[in-house]
């Protein structure tokens, strides 16, 4: 089975997955796992949001690294 992510940002050269509020620890390692394989194998960022899409808080793999403690923005504009 192939995995592919929510979306690409093109201008960013990264990787979006984004999931609702994970209530299973093993789901969450799940998810986990296939985004560090993607930024390992694609050499490129993947951010995961999860939970509430108005709370900024999201994880950010790149390379062999995941930052957890990331925070995400919204348009002030929109």
């Amino acid at each position: 089975m192939t995995y592919i992510p929510d979306f690409h940002l093109t201008d960013w050269r990264a990787w979006v997955e984004v999931k609702g509020e994970v209530v299973d620890d093993r789901a969450g390692l799940l998810i986990i796992e296939k985004c560090r394989r993607l930024a390992l194998q694609s050499t490129r960022p993947v951010i995961l949001c999860f939970s509430d899409p108005y709370d900024p808080k999201c994880a950010v793999f790149h390379g062999a690294k995941m930052y957890s403690n990331c925070l995400w923005t919204y348009c002030q504009v929109c």
